[in-house]
């Protein structure tokens, strides 16, 4: 296997790193745990953390210094599988 080919096999799109954080914070977790989980740098981290508040897919409890996906996020879970499935 070529380097090309390797490369393309590690990459991953925007919406599975998305699905990745928020299938990791199905329960309450610190953001050190989702970047491990997910396997995110934390400049991805930050930029993606940010997004899904603004859209309302994760919430943080400040006081618990802890993530957790919403319903909505929930919900971007399923529809995600459903079509990684098919």
């Amino acid at each position: 296997m070529n380097s090309a080919t390797k490369k393309n096999k590690a990459y991953r799109d925007k919406q599975e790193i998305i699905y990745t954080i928020l299938n990791a914070s199905r329960a309450p977790k610190t953001k050190t745990k989702i970047i491990y989980e997910s396997m995110i740098s934390s400049e991805q981290c930050n930029e993606y953390f940010e997004e899904l508040i603004n859209q309302g897919l994760l919430r943080y409890n400040q006081i618990k210094r802890t993530y957790i996906s919403t319903t909505k996020g929930l919900k971007f879970i399923e529809v995600y599988e459903g079509l990684k499935d098919k």
